[in-house]
């Protein structure tokens, strides 16, 4: 190894991130500079004098390039493959399994989102190796990295620090072809260290000459060369037996790598120098000509080959010794190199980075190789890769004798459906080249895959999928694009009675029914028919199986279920799809559920932990993107924020969403005018709410339902249009729900509409009227429920309101409170079960009854409070100190005091997940886990997992 010089300084720095990582705080280094500054070096002696860690390395080569994840197999597969059976295991256990096909191990479950679960099981391969000791991980010549290669150190680089790792990356500045925006996001890394190795100083200069260069010499060379020790050696190499002045140094410099390698080069014979040429072009010793190990051994006495395996001893010298070789040489040599591999069964990978060095081979057996390597580099999460090689797939075909049109148009699906994995934008112009094809499957599939979205032209999609659909024979395919079909059709309400006339001819599948049993929901059928149509539906538990938790139709059957007090079977299903989504690393898929959790957290949960579920779920989608789920994800944040008393913050969000007039006015709208509506209402701007809740009356008759869901409130209208001084319209709109809600046997709906009836009589009682009296208006006061959450606007209220309700009295506002007591008592709901409790105590105060009032506000109280119904909770509050009661300090312990994310891993605990599937499920490292949980634990006032399902209220 030569010697080191002068980097005494960039090596201490460089042991002391060793040191750190072995004390369990990892980091990252980039060893960054130019060709020939000593990076290598560098990173060598770092290598050799680590003590107390393991060390693993990998360089990357300017024609492994096009290997996806080379560099990464580079640094784990012999690892893995070293290992017994049983370490194998424990090392690709979990979230890691997914690292598995790109090191060639047993290939984990197929994943949708390949390329975001590789880098999340190779960060898990990563953590398990650096619980067996201290890891140091070196990537020399990054520059020359594979784009997925790098995406991993970036990925893993963000999140070192709480890991006993160091990530120690050497790469050139500037590199021509080096993907500049992974490296510099590497360098960003939180908490990285950037060193410079300085150029030589003229001490070291003299010594590479042997002291036998004059001052004015050695000044010529520090300024020609920059100090950069690769040039200075080669210049020394150059200058070797000549007299060493200033003038033959400058005349030196400008080539003094390319001059003395060809000056080396020129001493061999012709083959030896063929030798040279093939090994630069190729960088394979193995593909060189017949034994060509005398060449070696020359080249090697010659300083320009190093040993194990033979290669250049550094870039430069490579570079130099195939500048010459001229563009037709080049393309030989490399087809050359993917004929004799394939014929010597070599790795097809090697074979396909020689085709696509090269122009078509135009042999018919290159189109095959290149369509099974793109599928194996989509599986391993490289679709960037796999594009390429299916369009070289593409022209390799074009130049068969007479390609197949099926065969042609099959490819170009796949192509379609790879690249748009990737994000690339001709995706949609191959997918429409597919949707022509003769073959009906490959039609389908392209048209399934073009996302219909609300700024498409409904009709035509609509018509193209109804095409599709006439066209494919029954099965699974015909079902999903049914399913399509159906989806587009609910984004405009212009396009509703297509639907109602799709519905009623459809032959039934799980798509059909799955929007039968949404509009049952919607409509005016009982819950027990929604559960029925729900239960047929979710036959087999489809939600185990990934296509159904990546495509929105089956959760119209979840929302359906929320809507109806289906608490129960709504979880189940939701459990079901979380498993699937942990189990296959889908984030689309992950967020969809989470959306709906969202939903399901804002009727039976918690509203700290529908505010986290929504965000996780408005992080994949973007809340600005006018995506239906998106419009949904970011509903129902704005929704649990106002719960939270965040109004502030929900309004800044409503400002991101797209306006009126960039909506299409269909269900998707309707999940902004929702949230919006009760944001107005908390804002006291009831006139803008009632305007909201018109837009969605306005779709919903369209569409022929009675109210829109998910996060229907039977309360809403009758509290904006009391907020609004209408009383008997208020009043004849809370009987109107609470009727519909008593005949459909759906408690929620009933107790929100009883609930805004009760504070209503209340309010007007306390102006000056009489209050309004309900049929079959109770005074008992109900049971507390079993614990669960609640929905948005019904923290508002109507005091203040004016005028007559009805008649009655007294005893009549306290039956109208008993009313909505009796139902909240028998909904699923804590919220609405909380709002409940509150209608009746405020109705008993305000009847006078303040000590009979304590009870039902107080239990008000703490259930809000149990389920972070903020907003609820202080008015509960409020009252119980007017009626008598005890004031209650805000909460600085217990799970009111958990923030959204302490919440929401927490009820992964208390489900049962272990740290590490807490982890891999949210996508965060197990540090974070334990910290957050920690707090969670210290704030619960708890000491282990055991005590969590009781210290939430779970149930």
């Amino acid at each position: 190894m030569e010697e080191l010089l002068e980097r005494e300084g960039e090596l201490a720095t460089l042991r002391a991130l060793v040191e750190d990582a072995r004390l369990g705080r990892g980091g990252t280094a980039i060893v960054e500079g130019a060709a020939g500054s000593g990076k290598t070096a560098l990173l060598r002696a770092l290598q050799a004098d680590a003590s107390g860690v393991k060390v693993l390395r990998a360089v990357g080569g300017e024609l492994e390039r096009e290997f996806p994840f080379g560099v990464v197999r580079q640094l784990f597969e012999r690892e893995v493959h070293a290992s017994d059976a049983a370490r194998r295991e424990r090392l690709l256990a979990g979230a890691a399994a997914h690292a598995a096909p790109v090191l060639g191990a047993a290939v984990a479950e197929p994943v949708a989102d390949a390329s975001f679960a590789t880098l999340h099981g190779l960060y898990w391969l990563a953590a398990a190796l650096a619980d067996e000791a201290p890891l140091v991980l070196v990537v020399d010549d990054a520059h020359w990295c594979d784009a997925p290669s790098l995406r991993f150190l970036v990925f893993l680089a963000r999140r070192a620090s709480e890991l006993p790792l160091l990530l120690c990356v050497g790469t050139r500045l500037n590199e021509p072809g080096a993907e500049l925006e992974l490296l510099g996001a590497l360098a960003d890394a939180p908490g990285a260290t950037v060193v410079r190795p300085e150029p030589l100083s003229s001490a070291s200069v003299r010594r590479l000459f042997a002291d036998a260069a004059p001052d004015d010499a050695v000044a010529t060379a520090i300024e020609t060369t920059g100090g950069n020790p690769l040039l200075l050696r080669e210049l020394v190499r150059s200058l070797a037996g000549s007299p060493v002045t200033a003038a033959a140094v400058r005349a030196a410099v400008p080539s003094s790598v390319t001059r003395s390698v060809q000056r080396r080069l020129n001493r061999l014979d012709p083959q030896a120098r063929e030798v040279a040429r093939a090994l630069a072009v190729l960088g394979d010793a193995s593909l060189l000509p017949d034994d060509p190990v005398p060449a070696l051994r020359a080249l090697r006495e010659l300083e320009l080959v190093e040993d194990d395996p033979p290669r250049f001893a550094h870039p430069l010298v490579r570079a130099a010794v195939a500048e010459p070789v001229i563009a037709a040489e080049r393309d030989a040599l490399h087809h050359g190199a993917a004929r004799a591999l394939r014929d010597r069964r070599g790795p097809e990978d090697d074979i396909v980075v020689h085709l696509l060095a090269a122009p078509p081979i135009g042999e018919p057996w290159a189109a095959d190789l290149l369509r099974e390597a793109a599928r194996r580099a989509a599986a391993e999460g490289a679709p960037d890769a796999a594009v390429r090689r299916l369009r070289r797939a593409l022209e390799e075909l074009a130049l068969s004798p007479e390609p197949a049109e099926d065969a042609r148009m099959a490819l170009v699906l796949e192509l379609g459906l790879t690249a748009a994995t990737a994000g690339d934008p001709a995706a949609r112009g191959y997918l429409q080249q597919a949707a022509r094809a003769d073959d009906p499957a490959v039609a389908a599939q392209a048209i399934e895959a073009i996302r219909v979205a609300p700024g498409d032209d409904l009709e035509a999609a609509a018509a193209t999928l109804r095409g599709a659909l006439d066209r494919l024979p029954p099965g699974e395919l015909h079902d999903r694009i049914t399913g399509q079909l159906l989806n587009a059709l609910m984004m405009d309400l212009r396009l509703a009675p297509r639907r109602a006339a799709a519905l009623a001819e459809l032959a039934e599948n799980r798509g059909v029914l799955a929007h039968r049993t949404y509009d049952a929901a919607a409509g005016d059928a009982p819950a027990s028919e929604v559960l029925a149509l729900a239960r047929r539906a979710l036959e087999g538990r489809p939600f185990t199986q990934l296509r159904a938790i990546e495509r929105p139709t089956l959760f119209w059957v979840v929302v359906a279920l929320i809507a109806t007090d289906g608490a129960a079977p709504a979880d189940a299903a939701l459990t079901d799809a979380e498993a699937t989504a942990r189990r296959h690393r889908s984030r689309l898929g992950g967020a969809f559920v989470s959306f709906l959790r969202a939903e399901w957290a804002l009727a039976f949960g918690s509203a700290a932990l529908a505010e986290a579920e929504a965000r996780a779920a408005a992080e994949v989608f973007g809340v600005a993107t006018g995506n239906t789920v998106a419009l949904g994800a970011a509903g129902a944040l704005v929704r649990a924020l106002v719960l939270l008393g965040r109004v502030a913050d929900a309004d800044a969000l409503v400002a991101e969403l797209p306006g009126d007039d960039q909506l299409a006015h269909g269900w998707g709208a309707t999940l902004v005018w929702n949230a919006r509506a009760d944001l107005r209402l908390a804002q006291n701007r009831a006139a803008d709410a009632l305007a909201d809740l018109d837009r969605i009356d306005e779709v919903t008759a369209a569409f022929g339902w009675r109210h829109m869901v998910p996060g229907h409130d039977a309360g809403r209208r009758a509290r904006t249009l009391l907020a609004l001084g209408r009383p008997d319209d208020a009043r004849a709109d809370a009987l109107a729900n609470a009727e519909a809600a008593r005949r459909r046997g759906i408690a929620t709906f009933a107790a929100q509409a009883l609930s805004a009836a009760g504070e209503g009589a209340a309010a007007v009682a306390a102006a000056n009227g009489a209050p309004w009296a309900l049929p079959g208006a109770a005074g008992a006061t109900p049971a507390a429920g079993p614990v669960g959450t609640v929905s948005a606007a019904g923290a508002g209220t109507a005091a203040g309101a004016a005028g007559k309700l009805g008649v009655g009295g007294a005893a009549g506002t306290a039956g109208v409170g008993g009313a909505a007591g009796a139902a909240g008592a028998a909904s699923p709901a804590p919220r609405a079960r909380a709002e409940a409790l509150f209608a009746y105590g405020l109705a008993l105060r305000q009847a006078g009854r303040r000590t009979d009032a304590r009870r039902p506000l107080t239990e008000a109280r703490d259930l809000a409070a149990r389920h972070d119904l903020v907003v609820l909770a202080g008015r509960a509050s409020e009252e119980l100190v007017i009626a008598g009661g005890k004031p209650r300090r805000a909460a600085e312990s217990g799970a009111a005091a958990l923030t959204p994310s302490e919440r929401r891993m927490a009820e992964h605990a208390a489900r049962g997940l272990s740290n590490r599937e807490i982890a891999e499920t949210l996508f965060v490292t197990r540090k974070t886990v334990e910290f957050t949980l920690g707090n969670a634990y210290a704030k619960l006032g708890i000491r282990s997992r055991t005590q969590l399902a009781g210290a939430l209220a779970l149930g």
